[in-house]
């Protein structure tokens, strides 16, 4: 009996942990959801109440003004091409980092990881003298280059370790049977190390989806705002219309909700790999 009385507090406790924990994760959506249905007068005297009308309006000015539509394209293409660039080259690097055992790799992997502790705000003076003598201003190659340079030393840190978890007794099986070096990376060691890759490419889709700082230093062209420059359109010199913006920001979270849907179970398997095995 007072196994089964245990066992039943344990699980209130942790679903109760749990609901507190879904509750406060949620509520901000759910927040937003509310106020984009709102005016700037309701969202003040009523923040938290559920607004008096339904303003489907402010979703058509989050098209019409802001052109959300195009800007989420532009936040996708761009996001989506700079993730593919940094898995090849990150892949590549981390292959040659994790599986030779070479003199300086451990120096070169260090060299690589101390870009995570620099912040990227902190090359945006370098970027900025670069881009403009080769006249890259206004250019999704640019902003591709430059968002998947920014990102490369957490995408090698994270798949290099990854790949260290998988045995080298593959690697001489393949090498045994003819597969060199790049048809033994791309058919082999990539596919097993898949869910270091997606934790890559997820962290990294998630940082450039929201980046605004360099977007908005790259890019002056409306039609090629991405989306954090596109949510600006909303703000004037002396106000700023709430329900519209928060329109905006539900039509812009939906990819990414779907996006971290889609690969939520190989994030989680690449966070915790390096923690089983070592």
């Amino acid at each position: 009996m007072k196994q089964i009385i245990k066992r039943v507090f344990h699980y209130f406790i942790v679903y109760f942990i749990a609901g507190i924990g879904s509750v406060i994760a949620i509520y901000p959506l759910l927040f937003t959801l509310n106020s984009s249905f709102k005016n700037n007068e309701e969202v003040f005297s009523s923040m938290f109440g559920l607004p008096k009308i339904l303003r489907f309006e402010n979703y058509e000015d989050a098209f019409i003004v802001a052109n959300i539509d195009k800007a989420l394209l532009n936040s996708i293409f761009i996001s989506g091409a700079s993730v593919l660039l940094l898995l090849l080259i990150g892949s590549m690097a981390s292959y040659v980092l994790s599986r030779y055992n070479y003199r300086f790799n451990n120096a070169l992997l260090l060299y690589f990881t101390t870009g995570i502790m620099i912040p990227a705000q902190c090359v945006l003076i370098p970027l900025v003298e670069i881009v403009n003598r080769v006249h890259g201003r206004n250019s999704y190659l640019t902003m591709i280059i430059v968002y998947a340079a920014l990102n490369l030393p957490l995408a090698i840190f994270i798949i290099s370790n990854y790949m260290r978890t998988i045995g080298r007794e593959i690697d001489e099986s393949a090498i045994i049977d003819g597969c060199g070096p790049f048809r033994l990376l791309m058919r082999i060691i990539v596919p097993i190390a898949m869910p270091g890759l997606s934790t890559a490419a997820i962290i990294s889709f998630l940082y450039i989806y929201n980046e605004l700082i360099f977007a908005s230093v790259f890019l002056s062209r409306k039609d090629m705002y991405t989306v954090p420059i596109a949510l600006l359109s909303f703000k004037g010199k002396m106000d700023l219309q709430i329900g519209p913006t928060f329109a905006a920001v539900m039509l812009s979270i939906f990819p990414i909700v779907v996006f971290y849907l889609m690969f939520q179970s190989k994030v989680e398997k690449g966070l915790t790999a390096g923690a089983i095995k070592g």
